[in-house]
């Protein structure tokens, strides 16, 4: 018992090649010839010719057979990579002097199955095979039945597998084969956490260790607070010790620029690549299409470099589509090498314009704000624009809505809410406009009369649309009424001026969302900017800069949480069956219903693989998101262990045992290549005396 546990064996399945014992013995079977009886003329000579005993001929044969047998054997143990660990060697099974064999020890091992563990060593084998095997060890060197165990994985929840302390080692061991890497950053606080709790629950007087397996990648520890441990408890590090390739290039924070393009739109497809290694790459960035259609760039990087790397393209139908960027060379690190972005493209962009008179009567600002944003009145235009007097805005009205413009007097609270969930809001001040308040960006002081708008500083990329031409046209025009600014907001943008100076457009951020403002009204009553053309300019300018901003959501990373947002109604998905499903196409379990800037959303609250994620309501896609790995995992970099040391320097009684082992941790020999020259060696032998013993 005690040779088995200290024998390991790397990939244990390739034992089942122990099924080609089958092929000699079938061989030596098939060799057998049926004996026949031979008459010949002379007895005499048949007698004196007669051969001796066969069983030199069969030893022989059963020799050479055996020879066959242990060759294939040695060989098929030689691919199952085994390693030797000696029992006597110091870790966690070994007694200290002094002590019983019945003195109970009780190991929690942590086991870091972070995204930087799919990672290949320099033989083309995941970093996670050997991690997992390690981890294993340490159980093999305890005592089963008397011995005290718990495995923690070490991923973005940490969890301990069967939750508790087991004297059942044989299963826990069993358990580790069937856990694979995650795609998760892991949260090593936390994971030490709950080794500390799992310790206090076990025996009183029991020696206490924790035993960290983990590939060290220096930016998964450098977070790392306090470590939870009770006190008396040993600490010690185990990880591969030939030290992971470090080469690896990633793609990462795709986007699009604007975020919500309209059909036949020119939209800026962008993703970022960032090269982490000690020598300089090139690299080509794929953009495959939703047909299928691939545009590629190349980049050279330079070791830590970051760039940024965009496709234009022109989105021929509405609704969401999907596409992917792919590296066209693989590294150490697969995961990081495909990033996907989804796009929703519109037809017609909804517009809300709240107050602002009668959008039917000529001369009110709702009306002219309408005829700017939608001059055709049908489906040619850009915009769908609907009109809502002020006390009949509300959460649901506002849903959906790629923009809302308020063209006075008041500001209802549900704009404001709308703008911090991540709209966008324009706001005009009429004849008796708010003055201050938190969706402003400025302070409104008192009226200005006969003021015209300055001819210069038309840079921001909200006025982009404007030309030279447009510009003198708007800027020529006077206003017989404005209003001037007492003070901007810290943080806010000064769009455009009145000529004196006086602010007379600004924007500024609220929540998530941002708020254009204007000093000015286009209604009638205040000058004829609704009646130019250089109105509509500005309108569909502000509209193209606005509705097409999609909110930006933080990115999901892989272990966190998801949201998928779509464009129905609440009363839609209070009656819907929605269902939620992995990018292998699994239904995710967790998944809460609400609102999110604006529009119905299903927040899935941990997303466990990388990849795109698809919300449904029977045969209906509602929404699709997209997510990463953590950037931070695809610096494969590992810590040295003096720098691990100082992370995990002694501290609330808590001893440090330094060192990362090698591939078999504390002392251990791989014996595959002796397996291997054993097998050679056999097969050589087998060979030289079926020669010798032919002659």
């Amino acid at each position: 018992m005690r040779f088995l546990a200290a024998l390991g064996l790397t990939t244990p399945a390739m034992l089942f090649g122990a099924g080609l014992l089958l092929l000699p013995i079938a061989a030596h079977l098939l060799r057998r010839r049926a004996r026949r009886r031979l008459v010949f003329p002379s007895v005499a000579l048949v007698t004196a010719a007669a051969a001796g005993p066969a069983a030199t001929s069969r030893l022989r044969r059963w020799g050479l057979l055996l020879l066959r047998c242990l060759a294939v054997a040695l060989a098929v143990l030689a691919f199952a990579r085994p390693v030797w660990v000696p029992a006597a060697a110091p870790g966690v099974g070994a007694r200290p002097a002094g002590t019983g064999a019945a003195a109970t020890v009780v190991v929690v091992v942590v086991l870091d199955r972070s995204a930087s563990t799919r990672q290949l060593t320099a033989e083309g084998t995941p970093v996670w095979d050997r991690l997992r095997r390690l981890a294993r060890d340490e159980l093999a060197r305890l005592n089963d039945g008397a011995d005290l165990a718990a495995v923690v994985l070490a991923d973005a929840a940490p969890s301990a597998v069967f939750g508790r302390l087991t004297p059942n080692l044989p299963m826990l061991r069993e358990a580790l084969s069937g856990i694979d890497a995650t795609d998760h950053r892991a949260d090593f606080s936390a994971a030490l956490g709950l080794a500390g709790e799992l310790l206090r629950g076990g025996p009183e007087g029991a020696r206490r260790e924790v035993v960290v397996v983990t590939d060290g990648q220096q930016t998964n520890w450098t977070g790392v607070a306090g470590l939870g441990l009770p006190n008396g408890t040993t600490l010690s590090l185990r990880g591969p010790g030939d030290g992971p390739p470090e080469e690896n290039t990633a793609l990462r924070l795709a986007r699009a620029l604007p975020g919500r393009p309209g059909v036949g739109v020119p939209v800026q497809l962008g993703v970022e690549v960032a090269h982490f290694g000690k020598a300089p790459t090139r690299q080509r960035v794929d953009l495959i299409g939703p047909a299928g259609q691939t545009d590629s760039r190349w980049v050279r990087l330079e070791p830590g470099e970051r760039r940024q790397v965009d496709f234009t393209r022109r989105l021929a139908e509405p609704g969401p589509q999907r596409f992917r960027f792919a590296l066209g060379r693989g590294d150490a690190l697969a995961h990081d090498n495909n990033v996907d972005l989804i796009v929703r493209a519109v037809r017609r962009q909804p517009v809300i314009v709240v107050g602002g008179g009668d959008s039917r009567r000529a001369g009110s600002a709702s009306y002219y704000l309408t005829r700017a944003l939608a001059p055709h009145g049908g489906a040619r235009d850009r915009y769908r624009v609907t009109h809502l007097a002020a006390d009949g805005v509300d959460d649901a009205a506002l849903r959906g809505a790629a923009l809302v413009c308020v063209a006075g007097p008041g500001v209802p609270a549900a704009v404001r809410a709308y703008a911090e969930a991540g709209g966008s809001v324009l706001v005009f001040a009429g004849a008796d406009p708010v003055r201050s308040g938190p969706l402003l960006p400025w302070t409104l002081g008192s009226r200005l009369s006969s003021v015209k708008l300055d001819a210069e500083g038309w840079r921001a990329p909200e006025l982009a649309a404007f030309d030279e031409a447009a510009r003198e046209a708007l800027a020529g025009l006077s206003l017989r009424r404005a209003w001037g600014v007492e003070a901007v907001k810290p943080g806010a943008r000064v769009l455009l001026r009145f000529r004196g100076g006086s602010p007379a457009m600004a924007a500024h951020a609220i929540g998530r969302g941002r708020v254009v403002a204007a000093a000015f009204s286009p209604a009638a009553e205040t000058g004829d900017l609704g009646k130019v053309g250089g109105f509509v300019v500005l309108m569909q300018g502000l509209a193209e800069e606005l509705a097409a901003r999609e909110p930006t959501p933080a990115p999901s990373f892989a272990g966190g949480p998801a949201v998928i947002r779509s464009a129905i109604g609440e009363a839609d998905v209070a009656a819907a069956a929605e269902v939620v499903y992995s990018p292998s196409g699994e239904p995710v379990s967790g998944v809460a219903l609400g609102f999110e800037a604006g529009r119905a959303s299903a927040t899935v609250r941990r997303a466990d693989t990388a990849g795109v994620y698809v919300w449904r309501r029977g045969g209906i896609s509602m929404g699709s998101v997209s997510v990463e790995v953590d950037p931070r995992e695809s610096d494969l970099t590992a810590a040295a262990a003096e720098t691990l040391a100082r992370i995990l320097e002694p501290r609330e009684g808590v001893a440090f045992a330094a060192g990362r082992g090698r591939d078999a941790s504390r002392g251990g020999e791989a014996l595959w290549g002796w397996a291997l020259l054993g097998a050679l060696g056999l097969l050589g032998l087998e060979r030289g005396l079926l020669g010798v013993w032919r002659r």
